[in-house]
């Protein structure tokens, strides 16, 4: 699986380094360059697997300085794992299994500053990775390649809740006083007191039902929105890593992991206003999910919801009292047809919300997990 090319295959690759990672067992990581202080993220997972005398595709990632430009980029969580002395490597929903075919090695720099090196062999020449500047790319920001003598000492940094390497959220939504975000990450996490996550389990017109996430618990790879404790990100710490949750299955919402508009790694995905909603403040104050206007691309590692073709522009976010949904057990003995959010009869009911007309008139919501 040609994924991510060498940097991950340098995880995968290396036989003794990296002995101090695997200290307190697998986990996740963040890679910070030595001299540029700049962050490897994880932009995209398409790469060539053609490597020449001169250079390599990196492509897939780059780097970014300032830990407020990556405190809540989930493109810069690497959870690095270890089996049998062999490392392996998930970021951004793609896991590392197999070698790219050339040979790489990582060993840990013996000067104490606890760096590493990692290179590889291309036609008898040593390819390091480097960290260096890129004159299309901002300030803060470099790309890897594999020349500069520089840049090819990196740290390995583990995640956690202390003030070096947290993860936190930044809020992107205020509605009636409170702050929210969306976010869709490749690593499991939990959300702790004062702060909620929240999913959708069904659409209906212009309403969309939520419900909370089951003590703050968010699997790998699922879309919620997250009620924040206040604006300043450093109140919004999560604790990453597993939490005993694989799915929610009543989930609507979606998410992407990536929104990269080069043209040799172009991966991204296009807003429809027709199909699509994002969290937003509607027009009344509160929050939902909205049309939004002048968005060409979901945003990376952000949440959506997809909704039929001519729903308001504006989709309520409700309680499913609030959405008139109840508790039914369906009896033979009553007399009633089943139908869809769409009106078409059902012989039975399926999974969602479900429309029983009784014999007298009588209507109700009722859901079927």
């Amino acid at each position: 699986m040609k994924k991510l090319l060498l940097f991950l295959t340098i995880f995968t690759t290396v036989n003794c380094a990296f002995a101090q990672l695997n200290t307190n067992g697998d986990g996740y990581y963040r890679v910070l360059n030595k001299a540029t202080k700049r962050y490897i993220r994880v932009i995209d997972n398409k790469a060539d697997a053609e490597v020449t005398t001169t250079n390599i595709d990196l492509g897939a990632l780059e780097t970014i300085r300032h830990f407020e430009n990556v405190v809540s980029d989930p493109a810069t969580i690497i959870y690095i794992s270890v089996k049998n002395g062999v490392y392996d490597l998930a970021a951004q929903g793609t896991t590392v299994k197999d070698m790219v075919g050339y040979g790489v090695t990582i060993r840990e720099n013996r000067d104490g500053s606890g760096t590493y090196r990692a290179y590889g062999k291309v036609s008898s020449m040593a390819k390091y990775l480097c960290d260096e500047e890129d004159e299309y790319l901002e300030e803060d920001y470099g790309v890897l390649l594999t020349n500069s003598e520089k840049t090819r000492d990196w740290y390995i940094k583990p995640v956690n809740q202390a003030e070096e390497q947290y993860f936190a959220f930044k809020p992107t939504v205020t509605a009636e006083g409170n702050h929210y975000t969306t976010i869709y990450a490749a690593f499991p996490f939990t959300v702790p007191a004062g702060m909620t996550a929240y999913y959708v389990s069904a659409v209906d017109g212009g309403e969309a039902v939520w419900k909370e996430v089951k003590d703050g618990k968010v699997p790998a790879s699922t879309a919620v929105y997250v009620k924040c404790k206040s604006q300043n990100y450093a109140d919004n710490k999560i604790v990453v890593g597993e939490n005993g949750v694989t799915s929610l299955p009543e989930n609507l919402l979606k998410g992407v992991y990536f929104n990269n508009g080069s043209l040799k790694h172009y991966n991204r995905l296009a807003y429809n206003a027709n199909t699509m909603r994002v969290l937003g403040t509607m027009s009344d104050g509160k929050l939902g999910f909205i049309t939004a206007d002048g968005l060409d691309f979901i945003p990376a590692n952000t949440a959506y919801l997809t909704v039929p073709e001519n729903s308001p522009r504006e989709i309520k976010l409700v309680s499913e009292s609030e959405a008139g949904i109840e508790d039914v057990i369906f009896d033979a003995n009553l007399s009633y047809k089943l139908y869809n959010l769409q009106g078409v009869e059902l012989e039975q009911p399926q999974k969602g919300i479900n429309i029983m007309l009784f014999e007298n008139g009588t209507v109700k919501k009722v859901m079927v997990k």
